[in-house]
C-alpha cells in the first residue's frame, strides 16, 4: 500500500477507533494495527507526509506520538541528515500559519523540546535563539511561551531517559540564559497590560500608594502599571509603603481580546514554573513584580469584568506567581526586605477583597 493509500486508511481507523461504536475486540485489533506500522522503520516517514497532507485531529497526534517515540527510543541511531529533517519539519509545521487544537499545539512542542533535550547545545545551536525569536513575533508569541513552559516542565523533573551529567548540563543551560526569558516575558506582559487601559473614577493616591492606580495617559513611568515593588537594594533605601487609602475604588477595564488574554495568562504560567526551581535572584526584578500585582489586582476592579472571567483568570494565573516565591525554602542574601514588601502587597489585595465582599452583603448583616 502506497503512502498516499495509507492515509485515508489510518484516518478511518482513528475515526473508528475514537468514535465510541466500535466493540472491545475491534478496538484490540484496530490498536494492534496501529502498533505495527508505529514500528517500522519508515513510519516516521510517513508520518510526516500524513501530517502535511490532513487536519485529522486524530491523525495528528497518532503523526507526533511516533514521532515522539523516534526522539526517545531511536534517536541516536538516526543519522545527522535524518534528524536535520525530522527537526526541520517540525519546526517549519510549528511556525506555519494554520489553527491547532490545543492537545495538537501541546504535543508538537513536546516533541521539539524532547529533540532539543537531546541534541542542544551541539547538535541544535539555534535551539535558544529559535524561541526567542518566536517571542518577538506576535503571531509566535503563544509557540515561543509554550516551548519555554515545556522546556521548564521537563528540566524541573529527574528524567530516567537521561544520565544525571546531561540534565545538569540543560539546566546550567537554561539558568544561564533564565534573565534573557524573564526580561522578554515581562515585556510581554507589559504590553497585554498597557491594552487594558486601566482608568479610575477616584482621585488619584498620595505618593507610594499606587497598587491598582495606572499611569495617566503620556506618562513616563517605564512600566504601565506604576505599584512600586523594586528591587532588593532599592527597598533598603525606600521608606516603607503605607497602606491604600480606604475608599472605593470603581475602576474600569477595556476588555482583553480571548486571544491576548491566553497568551498573557500563559506568560505568567511560564514565571510561576520558573520561579519553582530557578533561583529567584536571577529572575525576580521591579517591573516583574509590577506587571504581576497588576494582573492580581486585576482581578479584584469590578464584578463587570470578572463575568467574562478573563480577568479572574489573569489575577488567579498572577498569584499563582506569587505563591511560588512564598514557597520557597531559600531565599538569596538581601531578599529579606523584598519579601516582606511582597507579603504586604499580597495582604492588601486581601483587604481589599474582603472590603468589596463586605460591601455585597445586605445591611444589617
Amino acid at each position: 500500500m502506497s503512502v498516499e493509500e495509507t492515509l485515508p486508511a489510518l484516518e478511518g481507523l482513528l475515526n473508528e477507533l475514537y468514535g465510541g461504536s466500535a466493540h472491545s475486540e475491534r478496538l484490540q485489533e484496530i490498536m494492534k494495527l496501529l502498533d505495527n506500522f508505529a514500528q517500522q522503520a519508515s513510519a516516521w516517514r510517513h508520518c510526516v507526509y500524513f501530517m502535511q497532507k490532513t487536519q485529522n485531529n486524530f491523525v495528528l497526534m497518532y503523526s507526533l506520538k511516533v514521532l515522539e517515540d523516534l526522539v526517545a527510543h531511536m534517536w541516536p541511531g538516526l543519522s545527522l541528515e535524518e534528524k536535520t529533517e525530522v527537526r526541520q519539519f517540525l519546526v517549519n509545521y510549528a511556525v506555519a500559519p494554520m489553527q491547532r487544537v490545543a492537545m495538537v499545539q501541546n504535543k508538537l512542542a513536546k516533541v521539539i523540546v524532547d529533540i532539543a533535550r537531546q541534541d542542544w547545545p551541539h547538535n541544535y545551536p539555534e535551539f535558544f535563539d529559535f524561541v526567542l525569536r518566536l517571542l518577538t513575533h506576535e503571531d509566535s508569541k503563544q509557540l515561543g511561551l509554550l516551548l519555554i513552559l515545556v522546556l521548564s516542565q521537563e528540566l524541573c523533573n529527574s528524567r530516567e531517559d537521561l544520565s544525571m551529567s546531561r540534565q545538569e548540563q540543560l539546566r546550567a543551560l537554561v539558568l544561564e540564559r533564565a534573565p534573557t526569558l524573564v526580561a522578554m516575558i515581562t515585556g510581554l506582559l507589559q504590553e497585554v497590560a498597557a491594552k487594558q487601559e486601566v482608568s479610575f473614577l477616584t482621585p488619584p493616591s498620595s505618593p507610594g500608594m499606587s497598587l491598582l492606580v495606572a499611569s495617566p495617559p503620556g506618562s513616563r513611568s517605564a512600566s504601565p502599571v506604576p505599584f512600586h515593588v523594586g528591587s532588593p537594594s532599592s527597598f533598603m533605601k525606600s521608606p516603607t509603603l503605607g497602606p491604600i487609602p480606604d475608599r472605593s475604588l470603581s475602576g474600569q477595564l477595556t476588555p482583553l481580546e480571548p486571544k491576548i488574554a491566553d497568551l498573557a495568562e500563559l506568560a505568567l504560567e511560564c514565571i510561576a514554573h520558573l520561579f519553582s526551581w530557578v533561583p529567584l535572584n536571577s529572575l525576580v526584578n521591579d517591573d516583574l513584580l509590577t506587571v504581576i500585582f497588576h494582573f492580581a489586582s486585576c482581578a479584584l476592579l469590578d464584578d463587570t469584568n470578572r463575568s467574562n472571567k478573563i480577568n479572574f483568570s489573569l489575577g488567579c494565573q498572577a498569584m499563582s506567581c506569587i505563591n511560588e516565591v512564598m514557597s520557597r525554602t531559600f531565599l538569596p542574601t538581601g531578599f529579606e526586605n523584598f519579601m516582606m514588601k511582597v507579603f504586604q502587597q499580597t495582604l492588601l489585595l486581601l483587604k481589599k477583597m474582603v472590603d468589596q465582599a463586605s460591601q455585597r452583603l445586605p445591611t444589617g448583616v
